[in-house]
């Protein structure tokens, strides 16, 4: 549709059953039919600056997280950097955003979500990380389309955010919901399982961690795995 060059800004294409879904690494992200929001926002002509493009993400990121927080009543629900969602620690949303630049401005953003809503069997893949629901959690069937435009209205709130260049407040609202910050946890780095506390991420998207020596390591994601 962009190579077209007449797809308007804010496009929303959504499906009931995604075959083929990517995630941050090259991962797979696997559904049940009409069981999940599976979409993607097409954003046109925008001309954001590169450096900016991590700041996006965060909107981004705390539309899906506020939505989710939101249907569960609870403010616990958090973001794995860089962009997946977590409630408990399991995950409950995926996003994957490309992007297409022209020098050093982004023109087009492809933003892809993925979000589980009535899934409650995830036991055919093996999982990194324990998959979870909304369901799983309030025991109520959802319908997909009235929660589509719910998560886009919380998105759309995000993204308002950003192009009011409010960018302080994006970013403190992130490293507020982000998971494992200012907790010691495991990591493999560089083939070795190591402790360290995540501080912040800067503003090119690397993950600021530090040891117990206070020493600063900045990262990024093919560098650190999460181990807990």
């Amino acid at each position: 549709m962009l190579s077209q060059q007449s797809t308007e800004t804010g496009t929303v294409i959504a499906t009931t059953n995604q075959v083929k879904g990517r995630g941050q690494r090259g991962n797979s992200w696997y559904v049940s039919p009409n069981q999940s929001l599976c979409f993607s926002i097409i954003l046109t002509n925008l001309s954001i600056a590169a450096s900016q493009q991590f700041i996006m993400n965060m909107a981004i990121a705390l539309g899906v997280r506020n939505f989710i927080a939101n249907e569960l009543n609870d403010d616990k629900v958090s973001i794995k950097w860089p962009n997946d969602i977590l409630v408990n620690g399991n995950k409950i949303a995926g996003i994957l955003i490309e992007n297409t630049l022209s020098g050093s401005v982004i023109n087009n953003l492809v933003i892809g979500v993925g979000i589980n809503i009535n899934q409650c069997e995830f036991d055919e893949f093996d999982f990194l990380r324990k998959p979870t629901s909304l369901r799983l959690h309030t025991h109520k069937e959802y319908e997909l389309r009235s929660l589509l435009n719910q998560v886009l209205s919380h998105i759309n709130a995000a993204v308002i955010l950003f192009f009011s260049k409010n960018f302080s407040k994006i970013q403190s609202s992130y490293h507020e919901h982000l998971f494992q910050r200012n907790i010691f946890a495991n990591y493999l780095y560089k083939e070795q399982e190591t402790e360290l506390m995540i501080i912040r991420v800067d503003d090119k998207g690397l993950l600021c961690l530090e040891d117990k020596n206070e020493a600063l390591f900045k990262v990024n994601l093919q560098e650190i795995r999460f181990l807990s």
